[in-house]
């Protein structure tokens, strides 16, 4: 069945399925990710179209959309713990990544940063044009989860991260709203404000959740530095690359990234 709207005071809410037999109505929603539910429905009510929207408004929309946040400052970033389905009631202008429900805010990219990931996305777009993987460039939002909890459930993630490049080979990670589940390699970009954040915490997350390989690219010494997971699950000691080098990807044979050229004219 396709797809009908409701407007509400927040946003269009989509219904992607209504299915109806001569004594139940099931809603299948991805508000939440959430599981069909079925209703009865009353011998003597004959159901219609009108029925049917408001039934479906009073059960999930009223219930399960978040109150839209329009200041940033409205957040508890002390002590607030936020899952992706708070994310998604985001409002304001400032950008952000939630790491295990904690909130990150991003600084604007300098001209410096998009210069590099412009040429890496360059690099990296032509090798795998014609592979079966697939590459991606932010804003692009990649959800991890707790492999304990449901992942299709949206208030059961709580990291929400965006990194600059990355690429994934399992194409049924993909949705409409980015990824669900972790990259095969993932490529962070340093700026002045992030630093300490990409070294160590992320690094430490993608560690965790089994990226596969992890660059991080330094415009302002114009280094490079290549982890990998072993088999023991932890990522490899750095590999370091000055301007001058080139060097491979461990996990795509033949990738390879030309230092001199991502840093030259920038």
């Amino acid at each position: 069945m396709a797809s009908a709207h409701i407007a509400t005071s927040l946003e269009t809410v989509a219904i992607p399925s209504v299915s109806l037999t001569s004594d139940t109505i099931t809603f299948t929603t991805d508000l939440a990710k959430a599981t069909a539910l079925a209703l009865p429905i009353p011998e003597e009510a004959p159901v219609t179209k009108h029925t049917l929207f408001w039934i479906f408004f009073i059960i999930f929309v009223k219930n399960d959309v978040m109150e839209a946040v329009l200041k940033y400052s409205d957040l508890d970033t002390i002590n607030g713990i936020y899952s992706y389905a708070d994310y998604l009631s985001w409002r304001f202008e400032q950008a952000v990544e939630l790491i295990k429900g904690k909130i990150l805010p991003m600084s604007a990219p300098s001209r410096k940063h998009q210069r590099i990931s412009w040429q890496l996305t360059l690099t990296l777009g032509n090798h795998f044009k014609h592979h079966a993987c697939q590459a991606y460039a932010a804003p692009f939002d990649v959800r991890l989860y707790d492999k304990q909890k449901s992942a299709l459930v949206n208030k059961d993630v709580l990291t929400v991260v965006q990194p600059d490049i990355c690429i994934i080979c399992d194409l049924e990670k993909l949705d409409d709203k980015g990824c669900l589940g972790s990259p095969d390699l993932v490529v962070e970009i340093l700026s002045p404000g992030n630093s300490s954040k990409e070294m160590k915490l992320k690094k430490a997350l993608y560690e965790e959740n089994g990226i596969r390989e992890y660059w991080i690219i330094d415009p302002e010494h114009e280094t490079a530095f290549q982890f990998h997971l072993l088999e023991n699950g932890l990522y490899s000691p750095a590999s370091i690359y000055a301007s001058d080098d080139t060097f491979e990807s461990v996990i795509f044979p033949n990738l390879f990234v030309d230092l001199n050229e991502i840093f030259s004219n920038i």
